[in-house]
């Protein structure tokens, strides 16, 4: 195909072994077409940087006020409340939020965004799934509105909001470290993410500097079922006195893995958590927690979408909040013999 041209609808039913007919059909979210079919379109769209017609037309049509945005899993209590956070601002402006979900699935989530494109939406906003990602502006176009949240490279050709990973992490290790802990693991899920390298990247930068060699960073899985066990087995391991987990579905898992192995916290283990929500505060004792500014990486997703939406550039393209460090009863310094 020459390179100077822009794919077409045919090339993609080439590229994919199907008919053009077949390709209109993966792009309107037709779900009677089979799931390796639907595939193999995908992938070709991706492969040949296909944007289909209807995203160009959508920037000359008038506006429909509304909003699309796509959340890996809303079972998870930070998203939900940026989800809040983005709808009540839209709102505010006289705008609607269309909000998909792709249970972490990275083909899934694709479709989905081609659905909200078909449906006409003013912009985007997208939470990033865990697994590989997904150029979107090979998928949107350019210049179509788009704003990338939490998850999100530290160079990113769209605009992003998310909290300073690294920092917070880093901050949160030292608190561990000022109590006398010299023997932490950090509980990470999946390594693919940009956030969760930036939290590793922090605590191992804390580590370092005080020469706490007895701590290390453990990847416990995605899966409630999957952090529970893998915690289990470092809890019975007995090696450390402090645990701080990366999220709030690994402060889940763990949790589970704390009953079932009959840790006292604090005594002990202490326990920190990245992510506040409210379950950290229904039983004793109350768990210190990171708490990213949730309702403010919301509205500043919004004010982010809404300068594209309107047609100016945004001022501050990538900006990053910083977390707060929230002391509750489930950390305290270790045993006197076990202390650096």
């Amino acid at each position: 195909m020459n390179q100077l041209r822009k794919p077409t609808m045919k090339d993609v039913a080439i590229a994919a072994s199907v008919s053009v007919g077949t390709v209109s059909k993966v792009l309107n979210n037709d779900r009677t077409v089979a799931s390796d079919r639907r595939s193999r379109v995908i992938a070709a769209c991706e492969s040949l940087s296909y944007a289909p017609n209807f995203v160009a037309a959508s920037l000359k049509r008038r506006s429909t006020r509304t909003i699309g945005l796509l959340v890996p899993d809303i079972r998870n209590t930070f998203f939900a409340e940026v989800v809040e956070a983005l709808e009540a601002s839209a709102s505010a402006a006289g705008y609607s939020l269309i909000t998909v979900m792709c249970a972490e699935d990275r083909l899934r989530a694709l479709e989905q965004i081609r659905t909200l494109i078909a449906r006409q939406v003013d912009g985007i906003a997208v939470i990033p799934t865990l697994g590989a990602r997904i150029d979107l502006q090979a998928v949107l176009g350019k210049e179509f509105p788009c704003v990338v949240i939490d998850r999100t490279e530290a160079q990113n050709d769209n605009a992003t909001v998310a909290t300073n990973s690294e920092e917070a992490a880093y901050q949160g290790t030292r608190y561990l470290l000022s109590m006398g802990h010299r023997h932490i693991v950090f509980a990470a899920n999946s390594t693919l993410l940009w956030n969760t390298r930036e939290r590793i990247a922090g605590f191992e930068r804390a580590i370092k500097e005080n020469r706490a060699e007895g701590s290390e960073v453990a990847t416990v899985g995605v899966t409630i079922e999957e952090i529970r066990m893998s915690t289990a087995r470092l809890l019975k391991s007995g090696r450390f006195t402090a645990l701080f987990t990366c999220c709030n579905p690994v402060t889940l898992g763990a949790l589970k893995a704390i009953q079932e192995v009959g840790v006292d916290i604090p005594n002990d283990l202490s326990l920190l958590a990245f992510d506040d929500f409210e379950w950290l505060t229904l039983v004793r004792p109350f768990v210190s927690a990171i708490r990213q500014p949730a309702g403010e990486i919301g509205r500043e997703a919004w004010r982010l979408l809404f300068q594209q939406v309107a047609g100016g550039k945004t001022a501050n393209r990538h900006v990053r909040f910083s977390a707060e460090l929230v002391v509750r009863q489930s950390t305290c310094p270790p045993p006197a013999g076990q202390r650096g």
